[in-house]
């Protein structure tokens, strides 16, 4: 009998203020539903906002597969066209 598959979230994110970096493993979860309702919670959490000018949330597992990644950095506004 093998070992049970376990999913991790992770967050690395660059503070653009103060030029810090986080990083996180925020769990572990036996199931890869559960997984993925918490990557989306970090992306929610992180994207978007006027603080962090660098996201990356990563859903892996204990075998080392990458299940999802997004990478995010504020877009700058494009000046319109006259």
């Amino acid at each position: 009998m093998g070992v049970p598959v376990v999913y991790f979230v992770s967050y690395f994110i660059h503070n653009g203020t103060n030029d810090g970096w986080a990083y996180k493993v925020v769990n572990k979860y036996s199931s890869q539903d559960a997984a993925e309702k918490a990557y989306y919670g970090e992306l929610e959490n992180y994207v978007g906002g006027a603080v962090y000018d660098s996201v990356v949330v990563m859903l892996t597992d204990s075998m080392g597969s990458v299940i999802m990644s997004r990478y995010w950095t504020p877009h700058e506004e494009s000046p319109a066209a006259e």
